[in-house]
């Protein structure tokens, strides 16, 4: 978000004629920073209301007639239209006139943000096509809680904050469409013009996914730290893939277990890099030292930076109490520490878990934020998203399944205001009844709690064998919790107890004890880490136990080692600060007001929690809102259009899904539905 107290010129014009006239009046080579800066945010505007009229035009066309002003109904032979005047194939041209009706008809206020230019044409179609299947009402509501957002907002994070949203408006409809996308999980094959393969799974089951992707990543660390100690340097993107595709191909289909697979791996890459052919050359990097590109970095983290990754922090002791405990091994602010081998030592990869199976030696998962869901969904009082990060937001069931099995993770209780901003940092050990892989070791799950939440769970109050439960939330469900689970709410209500009760100095939001020191301790480092969430650059979305604690004003200019004076920046956006005339200032805690080259400046906030759209009743799909185990009786499951008319493949495979289940659960005869659809 651009500071207001820099706007004008440029920045006072509404798009149109006007600012047009003015964009084409001035050279911007002639500009001083900060008017250039305004010049180009004037052309992005003015571009967004072009798409707009576009867009508009599209729809108005297909739905013109020769020699009359009235418009018709779309048909499937509308797009030709456009198709033809425009030098469009049919399915580009549907696509816009899709993206035409939802921007103008279904869903107005896109269509209002890019006629006035603050909304870009790639950005309304991550809504048009994220709210599929939602009712006009719903899809409003979303757009209405995350529109004002979009401006801080990459478009991968906007994607999965849609998604997000779209998981609490219908509940129904999130599990319904997650499970027909399933129901099509496939392989795919696709050349690429270089002649290279590329190999990919699609549709899968998000947990499924990311324990592969995590596992992946293990084993890939783990060889890079053997092949480093013989002498050899391999990109860590290239180790992956060498380890996804031998998974793949059967060549360690008699490996015993991951160590084997470790083994036998790096010593085929060892072996390629003696060999020192001009292939192997190439497969290292253009500059054949085995430099590693932005992609090759040790954790998942988003579309935030291009340097390499920043200090992990160690993970927290679990405990009864508050935060963990502070530790010798700190992070270093404002200067560059050597890259840490988060695989450890290849036989430290190893973990001899006290399951049975092929989990005995399986490779522990790279350290990092496994999970994070907000606590009354982990009680069953409400049906919020959870979030896998690497894969996105994933429905209430799927975050809770993740949940019961990350019982050798560590816990970490994220109590915030009613505003999202984080007030105390909880570490805990995980549930009883969570289930102990040893995999999740290095782990951490995250739940995030409003402090008014954990007070009305007191479990003082609560009687594990009633079904009526506690009231702390309006509309929120009732609950069963057994007496593990309420033994632990009883340790959750404790620490917080003790944490507020802790004195200013004892309280790492508040303490000052350390700010005459050069490095924070571990425990004020992770929560700067909690409360920030990922790296504060704009719309850097790189997790923050993958960056760098940093003092917003420098250490060597009398920063402070306070929690109102650190902030968490990646690699990449931390050289920037140093090395490309970024400067940050912090005036309250977790606010903070960063100043591009140019001279202008952005306002940034770290928030635990965004605002969410309240739930609404689905106009569509199966079953009773008031009743998530009724059903309405139907006799088929037809295919929901799109606005236009058309029926996609993905409808036409819902509807396939939808219908077998109802027969399976209902024993019904077969239908049409049990072979190809008739359109």
């Amino acid at each position: 978000m651009v500071d207001e107290a820099v706007l004008g010129g440029f920045d006072a014009l509404p798009p149109g004629l006007a600012l047009a006239a003015a964009l084409h009046e001035v050279d911007p080579s002639a500009l001083p920073g900060e008017e250039a800066a305004a010049w180009m945010r004037a052309a992005f505007r003015a571009r967004n209301h072009q798409d707009w009229m576009l867009l508009r035009a599209v729809r108005e066309a297909c739905s013109a007639r020769s020699g009359t002003t009235v418009r018709v109904q779309l048909d499937e032979f509308t797009p030709k239209i456009a198709a033809a005047s425009l030098g469009w194939t049919t399915t580009m041209a549907a696509s816009r006139l899709h993206l035409a009706v939802g921007v103008l008809e279904r869903m107005p206020a896109l269509g209002e943000a890019m006629r006035r230019g603050t909304l870009e044409a790639a950005e309304a179609s991550a809504f048009v096509t994220g709210l599929e299947g939602l009712s006009d009402e719903q899809a409003r509501r979303v757009v209405d809680t995350v529109l004002p957002d979009t401006p801080e907002m990459g478009l991968s994070e906007l994607r999965a904050r849609i998604l997000e949203a779209a998981y609490a408006v219908d509940r129904v409809w999130g599990a319904a469409r997650l499970a027909a996308a399933t129901a099509r999980a496939r392989v795919s094959a696709e050349t690429a013009p270089s002649g290279a393969v590329d190999l990919c799974g699609r549709d899968l089951d998000p947990n499924l996914a990311q324990d592969a992707k995590l596992r992946l990543r293990a084993l890939a660390l783990a060889i890079r730290a053997r092949l480093r100690a013989c002498g050899h340097q391999r990109a860590l993107g290239f180790i992956e893939a060498r380890v996804f595709i031998r998974l793949m191909d059967g060549t360690q289909a008699g490996a015993a277990d991951d160590d084997a697979v470790i083994e036998a791996i790096t010593t085929e890459l060892a072996t390629l890099a003696q060999g020192g052919s001009a292939s192997d050359d190439d497969e290292r990097g253009a500059d054949g030292g085995g430099t590693e590109s932005p992609d090759d970095r040790d954790d998942d983290g988003g579309d935030g930076g291009g340097g390499r990754q920043g200090p992990v922090g160690p993970r927290p002791r679990p405990d009864a109490g508050g935060p963990a405990p502070a530790a010798p091994d700190e992070v270093a602010p404002d200067e560059a520490a050597p890259e840490p081998e988060v695989g450890g030592s290849p036989d430290d990869s190893i973990t001899d878990g006290p399951t049975s199976g092929p989990r005995e030696r399986s490779v522990a998962f790279p350290p990092g934020i496994g999970l994070r869901l907000p606590l009354s969904t982990l009680l069953g009082l409400d049906d919020a998203a959870g979030f896998l990060p690497g894969i996105g937001p994933v429905p209430a069931d799927v975050a809770r399944a993740a949940a019961r099995t990350r019982g050798a993770a560590a816990w970490q209780v994220l109590v915030h205001d009613d505003h999202g901003h984080l007030q105390h940092l909880l570490t805990l050990r995980a549930p009883p009844d969570a289930i102990h892989d040893p995999r999740f070791h290095r782990q951490t799950v995250q739940v995030t709690a409003p402090a008014g939440l954990v007070h009305a769970l007191d479990p003082a109050g609560l009687d594990p064998t009633s079904d009526t439960g506690p009231d702390p939330l309006r509309g929120a469900g009732p609950a069963l919790l057994d007496a593990a689970m309420t033994t632990w709410l009883t340790k959750l209500v404790t620490a917080l107890g003790r944490s507020m009760a802790a004195a200013p100095d004892d309280h790492p939001a508040s303490t000052t004890c350390e700010r005459d020191r050069r490095f924070p301790s571990t425990r004020l480092a992770d929560y700067v880490r909690a409360r920030d969430q990922t790296c504060i650059a704009l719309t850097c979305t790189r997790p923050a136990e993958a960056c760098d604690v940093d003092h917003t004003l420098a250490w060597v200019h009398r920063g402070r080692t306070q929690a109102d004076g650190l902030d968490v920046l990646c690699r990449h956006d931390h050289r920037a600060k140093h090395e490309g005339g970024w400067t940050y200032e912090q005036p309250e805690p977790g606010r903070f007001l960063i100043t591009d080259p140019t001279g202008t400046r952005h306002l940034v906030e770290s928030r635990v929690v965004r605002p969410l759209p309240a739930a609404r009743r689905p106009e569509h799909g199966p079953g009773d809102w008031s009743d998530p185990g009724a059903r309405t009786a139907r006799e088929d499951w037809a295919p929901r259009r799109t606005r236009d008319g058309r029926i996609t493949r993905a409808a036409k495979a819902t509807a396939e899904h939808l219908a077998r289940r109802t027969r399976r659960l209902e024993g019904e005869p077969p239908s049409r539905y049990d072979h190809d659809p008739d359109f």
